[in-house]
């Protein structure tokens, strides 16, 4: 056939009906199958008897070309059948493809609308004020120093700049630490001073070890268990809660552990000076002494009154002490340095003072008295980090334990600022409280000595922290105490005064040091300008209190030291750079503090002015199980608590923490405590930002 007769057949004619004709080339057509079947139709008879017509050629073309066309399963399709049922075969494809075709247009519109929705509620909503999920953190008026090089924090403001004075002439990190407590002790006269003792940890990053220095002051020769029996409060207020002090002798061990390059004498200047010219009594100071006028004896009265004698001293006057800057130039001025009291005329002076008024304090206790400095205890944590504290009979143990148990809920070094975690911590205060009444002093007697290290070896093992964790600790708390272990009582400290240190070489030193309560025994040495600790305080006695069996542990024996809640510490990471150094203050709330501050310095993203002043928690137990909570305390935390069935009791914090924290490589945030009145203060080299700072942001990257 040619090009041209197809063509020809493209253009075949209508019917006059409107129809195209249909023509057959071959036999008359057969009826298919399919349209046989569909009810009402019936084959026309004449399809198969008439005879064919002669159709025009173009009329046969269009036949085939619709003959040849798609053949749909299931349609009425058959050879030489008429075009328009080619037409409805195409209407009903269209009619059948209908609904799927508004069924897939609907959903990409919907689709359309939900992406045009979430693009047009984003950009709204970045441009919303954030909505906090979470109270907004308590931010005090404290200011936290960021700095470079080297960085130190103190209870006393008065003190800012000793520090860096020791650096500058190139004095050693404990050159540095005792000439600032040395001042600090002049300014917080009621809090320490050379009647007491101190605890401190010095990390030497060279050697990437840390030493414990406990100098705590001894029970005298002449004491015993029995001693307080009839007159529980003489063991807190008179000279027969004196115990034999040696802070002192303590300045000399400590620099003997760090080193020094300065000469002995310039450590003393700045505390002269300030003892000779006198402090401005500050808030804290003042509310002690109107406490504490009632139990003070004479001379010690005389020393807080006004220069005219006519009232207290009160918050603005001035306070000064001769009788101590004389002391001091003399201990300067000394060669026997430490060992100053151990045979002069100020300790035969202070030994008559005190027996006249009923001390039991000899030359020979003074002669006799020694500090210690031991390996410190150390526990490693996720990811390689150490935590360096002191030993017993300071309470490192019992934070140590603490901070292991939270250790074991960090997941990829991060602990949630949640209920759950605050459930946990204090579950793990109970615990550790329940063993700190089992601790004591090491140099006892045989029993007592195998005793106290059944306890260290589980508060320090990594097995029984994780049992603790994982298996003591669950979602609701137990009411009654003795499923903690608790089952003996020992006595308490209270107020101290401290510092910490972060040298530019990467040592670090935390010292805190103490009279015990405030002004102590409440008795002062005219002879000497001293006020005596009352650390005898401190000690068991054997009537326990509120059905508690005392602890024997911690009994008065002549020469042992008495429990202590202080336990200043240090962390390091995996290369041996220091990351936190902290102490605090304020009995057993010096334990539970810097828990807290150190949890939220180190693995809840805090800014160390955040941690120190988010407020906190505590429970020990005795003398009740309940938790005691500072106002500023987070609402959500304290309604979770009330779920798990905590009991519940606002309460004023009256200790405080002073830490420096590790920002990077090289720069340290120092912050201090506003419940410390707000007169502690932070010093360093190379200050990088000197605003307060309530943020990671204003500490720059």
């Amino acid at each position: 056939m040619s090009e041209c007769g197809t063509a020809d057949r493209l253009s075949s004619p209508v019917s006059t009906s409107g129809r195209p004709t249909i023509s057959s080339d071959n036999a008359s057509p057969e009826i298919s199958p399919q349209l046989a079947e569909v009810p009402g139709r019936q084959a026309s008879p004449t399809a198969s008897t008439s005879a064919p017509q002669a159709q025009p050629a173009s009329v046969k073309a269009t036949s085939k070309l619709s003959r040849e066309g798609p053949q749909l399963s299931g349609e009425y399709s058959h050879r030489g059948y008429s075009s328009w049922h080619t037409y409805s075969r195409e209407s009903m494809y269209v009619k059948a493809r209908r609904p799927i075709v508004i069924f897939v247009s609907l959903f990409l519109l919907f689709m359309a609308i939900i992406l045009f929705g979430t693009l047009l509620a984003g950009f709204f909503l970045d441009r919303l004020p954030e909505k906090p999920s979470r109270q907004p953190r308590y931010i005090s008026p404290t200011i936290m120093g960021v700095y470079g090089g080297w960085a130190a924090v103190s209870s006393a403001r008065q003190c800012t700049g000793v520090t860096g004075k020791a650096f500058a002439k190139n004095g050693t990190i404990g050159d540095a630490a005792v000439a600032t407590i040395l001042c600090v002790c002049v300014a917080m006269p009621h809090k320490c001073g050379l009647g007491g003792g101190f605890m401190a940890i010095y990390y030497n990053r060279k050697a990437q070890n840390a030493t414990s220095i406990v100098v705590r002051p001894r029970a005298p020769g002449g004491a015993n268990e029995n001693m307080f029996g009839g007159n529980p409060k003489a063991s807190l207020v008179g000279a027969a809660a004196v115990a034999t002090f040696g802070e002192l002798e303590g300045y000399e061990l400590l620099l003997n552990v760090t080193g020094s390059r300065l000469k002995w004498k310039d450590l003393f200047e700045d505390a002269i000076l300030m003892a000779e010219g006198g402090i401005e009594v500050y808030e804290q100071l003042a509310r002690d002494i109107g406490a504490v006028t009632g139990d003070l004896f004479t001379d010690a009265r005389m020393q807080l009154w006004s220069q005219n004698m006519k009232f207290l001293l009160s918050a603005g006057g001035r306070y000064s002490n001769k009788n101590l800057a004389n002391t001091l130039r003399k201990i300067a001025d000394s060669d026997r340095k430490g060992r100053f009291f151990d045979s002069s005329l100020e300790v035969r002076a202070m030994v008559e003072e005190l027996a006249r008024a009923g001390g039991i304090l000899t030359v020979e206790d003074f002669a006799e008295f020694r500090g210690t400095a031991e390996a410190s205890i150390a526990v490693t944590l996720t990811h390689d980090e150490r935590l360096f504290t002191t030993t017993v009979p300071t309470s490192g143990a019992i934070l140590a334990f603490v901070v292991s148990v939270l250790d074991k809920f960090r997941r990829e070094g991060v602990l949630p600022d949640d209920e759950l975690t605050w459930h946990r911590f204090v579950e793990a205060l109970k615990y550790a409280f329940a063993r700190r009444f089992e601790l004591g002093d090491p140099d006892g007697p045989s029993d007592i000595r195998l005793a106290i290290e059944r306890v260290l070896m589980q508060l320090m093992s990594n097995t029984f922290s994780e049992a603790v964790a994982v298996g003591f600790i669950t979602s609701e708390v137990h009411s009654n105490a003795s499923a903690y272990g608790l089952a003996l009582f020992s006595g308490t400290d209270h107020g101290s005064a401290d510092v910490c240190i972060v040298a530019a070489d990467g040592d670090a030193l935390c010292l805190v040091s103490t009279i015990n309560t405030p002004f102590g025994s409440r008795v002062y040495s005219n002879a000497t300008g001293l006020w005596y600790n009352n650390a005898m305080h401190e000690f068991s006695t054997p009537y326990g209190s509120r059905g508690l069996k005392a602890s024997r542990n911690n009994y008065i024996r002549p020469g042992l030291r008495p429990v202590s809640s202080l336990c200043p510490s240090i962390v390091v990471d995996a290369d041996g750079d220091v990351l936190f150094a902290g102490s605090s203050t304020g009995g057993p709330l010096a334990i539970s503090g810097l828990a807290q501050v150190l949890a939220r310095s180190l693995w809840m993203e805090h800014t160390v002015k955040e941690a120190i002043d988010a407020g906190r928690l505590h429970n020990q137990l005795f003398p009740d199980n309940v938790v005691r909570h500072e106002g500023t305390a987070d609402r959500d935390v304290l309604a979770g608590l009330q779920q798990r069935l905590h009991m519940l009791k606002t309460f004023e914090w009256t200790g405080s923490v002073l830490a420096v924290h590790r920002v990077r490589e090289g720069v340290y945030a120092a912050g201090y405590d506003y419940r410390n009145m707000a007169i502690a203060s932070s010093d360093g080299m190379q200050r990088v930002n000197s605003s307060g700072c309530d943020t990671l942001v204003c500490i720059p990257q």
